[in-house]
């Protein structure tokens, strides 16, 4: 809730009437957060391992496009032709474009797929459409918003009309009791809103292999994800509605992340600490999960349940940043169970000054992709500039906090004149 500038007078003149004293600072007025955005989008990308031989199948992300704020913003696009593997997934024509506005702040991400085919080794869940588009939109005014539009779908040859009000997580019968018995889970239009924050991830088409059934070809083994058409978006709203998702209900992933420091210079060493909890009642096999660290910093390390390991170099994202990409093995969240893993970060020497946020996200087997809204805000002050503690909504006249010591906001002037009239009622006490 954002706090007035009339009211912010109201208790400074409050204040003028209150006993004045010295010691540990009270809390201070919740500052209001910079406004921050985010957005992701690509077209394909097929992670997975044949598990009798533990041989990856890696394609993509494949036109990956990116834009956050401050620094970039604007929209980022890209596009790839040709691309992919018709045993596992492949594309004709992929276009996506990534939009973040932090004078709004709003956010979009939007992929566009023209011929698309996947699973061509299981011909009986076998997908092929003519055109795949995902969208994610995040604003400070309403909900965030996802939506899927899949143009002439087929699953092992059958065709299967498909709404343009598609549900979101929509697995269609018959064809979801087979791909169970090749252990894959085949989800339409995936929505998962932010777990904290404002934001939402949709994946047109998602297939997720837990590794518990066996492919017809070659008797394989799968684990991972294949991902047609993903989009993400996610706002931080200052002073204002958009802390949370608008009434959209929580997913069965949270994410809680703190940064410590919180305001850091350039060369200086952050480390951010991340908590995943599963709120379901299905266990959360881990197949990847990622640090989308912002463009002022620079990776270093990561500790915790899933590892020390990441890809390396890190995968460069066209806002300048890098995502920190861990694929544990053999780690599973239990229902109701969290776990804490660490990002050590340092900034960079070119870091344009602003305040930065983090994002995370994590792909479950069997249960789905899950993200985070933009989290722990790091500031990183201009060259020589100590930035003074933040009053929420202040303006040029508004009051300001006492220096150090002082528990109470107080305009500068009149704080010298209680001062004053202070000394010169012990001069009127010591002459009598």
């Amino acid at each position: 809730m954002s706090i007035s500038r009339s009211k912010v007078r109201a208790l400074g003149v409050a204040v003028l009437a209150a006993p004045l004293f010295l010691g540990t600072a009270s809390p201070a007025l919740a500052a209001t957060p910079p406004a921050g955005a985010y957005a992701e989008a690509y077209g394909l990308l097929v992670d997975t391992t044949l598990l009798e031989g533990s041989l990856p199948a890696k394609i993509g992300p494949e036109a990956p496009a990116a834009s956050s704020c401050p620094v970039t913003g604007g929209t980022k696009s890209a596009q790839v032709l040709g691309v992919g593997d018709p045993a596992v997934a492949k594309a004709e024509v992929i276009t996506d474009t990534a939009t973040a506005d932090c004078g709004v702040p709003s956010a979009k991400a939007v992929s566009r797929i023209v011929n698309v085919d996947a699973l061509g080794a299981a011909p009986q869940v076998a997908i092929h459409a003519d055109a795949v588009t995902a969208t994610s939109t995040s604003s400070c005014t309403k909900a965030p918003f996802g939506s899927t539009d899949i143009v002439n779908l087929s699953i092992g040859g059958n065709v299967f009309p498909i709404p343009d009000d598609l549900d979101p997580n929509t697995e269609i019968p018959g064809v979801a009791d087979v791909a169970a018995a090749l252990g894959l889970r085949i989800i339409f239009n995936e929505q998962h809103p932010a777990s904290e924050g404002r934001g939402l991830v949709v994946n047109a088409i998602h297939i997720i292999a837990n590794g518990s059934g066996v492919l017809p070809v070659g008797g394989s083994v799968i684990r991972g994800d294949i991902i047609i058409g993903h989009a993400v978006s996610g706002v931080v709203c200052p002073g204002g509605p958009g802390t949370d998702n608008g009434g959209l209900p929580k997913p069965d992933i949270s994410f809680a992340k703190a940064a410590s420091p919180s305001t850091a210079k350039p060369g200086a060493t952050v480390t951010y600490t991340a908590t995943v909890k599963n709120q379901s009642t299905t266990p959360c096999e881990v197949l990847r999960f990622i640090d989308h660290i912002a463009p002022a910093f620079t990776l270093v390390s990561t500790a915790g349940a899933f590892g020390t390991n990441y890809d390396k170099p890190p995968p460069a994202r066209t806002d300048g940043g890098v995502d920190a990409v861990l694929r544990p093995d053999g780690v599973t969240i239990g229902a109701g169970k969290s776990v804490t893993q660490t990002f050590t970060v340092t900034v960079k020497d070119d870091a344009t000054p602003g305040t930065y946020y983090d994002t995370l996200e994590i792909f479950c087997g069997p249960n789905g992709d899950f993200v985070s809204g933009p989290l722990a805000p790091v500031t990183v002050p201009a060259p020589g500039v100590v930035a003074p503690p933040k009053t929420p909504d202040a303006g040029p006249d508004d009051p300001v906090f006492a220096p150090t010591g002082l528990s109470t906001p107080l305009a500068g002037t009149a704080l010298l004149l209680i001062m004053a009239a202070v000394g010169t009622r012990r001069l009127q006490l010591s002459r009598r």
